[in-house]
């Protein structure tokens, strides 16, 4: 909590939930998570009236893959970026997800569905009917989950551009730029 306070992005993103009573955030730390995270809307009266943050235990040492969406995160550990400056990043990542739920609450609500219907599924031949019937197909699905992680990054991005005040190595850099070449500049 302390690196994510540390900087204004991280502020804005805690004080903004911090202060809203109608929506509460829920953030617990957990061995299973290990060094990743986890975020996942509250869905109550057919709203999403909070969020469940479950922090890995040692998210300073995460490194996921930036192919997979984590654009800015998946480049700072083999960049050499101090272990507590990660953690305040995916914390950063997971709050931007929360965000995200107050912001287009109606793509959520549609995703979990997508999710519940997928759980009841009987079989594999079902669960890729509801893949083609809500996204598409493969494709589809894929492209939405890359969407959904790039707009969580772009408040990880801002939390690392002022944690690391300028002096942010030529990797994270690069990172950066992709994440605004695919988000159109944001």
């Amino acid at each position: 909590k302390s690196q994510l306070l540390s900087t204004k992005e991280g502020q804005r993103l805690w004080n903004k939930f911090a202060n809203d009573k109608s929506f509460t955030v829920t953030i617990s730390v957990s061995n299973n998570q290990e060094n990743g995270a986890l975020t996942t809307p509250v869905i109550q009266n057919g709203g999403i009236t909070g969020a469940n943050i479950v922090l890995g235990n040692n998210i300073g040492d995460a490194h996921p893959s930036a192919d997979s969406g984590y654009l800015v995160t998946g480049t700072l550990q083999a960049a050499g970026v101090d272990s507590k400056v990660i953690g305040g990043d995916v914390f950063a990542h997971e709050v931007g997800h929360v965000e995200d739920y107050t912001q287009v609450p109606g793509w959520f609500l549609y995703l979990n569905d997508y999710n519940r219907d997928v759980n009841a599924a009987p079989d594999a031949a079902s669960r890729v009917n509801l893949m083609n019937q809500y996204f598409g197909g493969q494709q589809g699905y894929e492209s939405a989950g890359r969407s959904n992680e790039w707009e969580a990054e772009r408040r990880a991005a801002s939390y690392i551009q002022q944690k690391l005040d300028g002096n942010i190595p030529k990797p994270v850099q690069r990172g950066m730029d992709r994440l605004r070449s695919v988000t159109g500049g944001h």
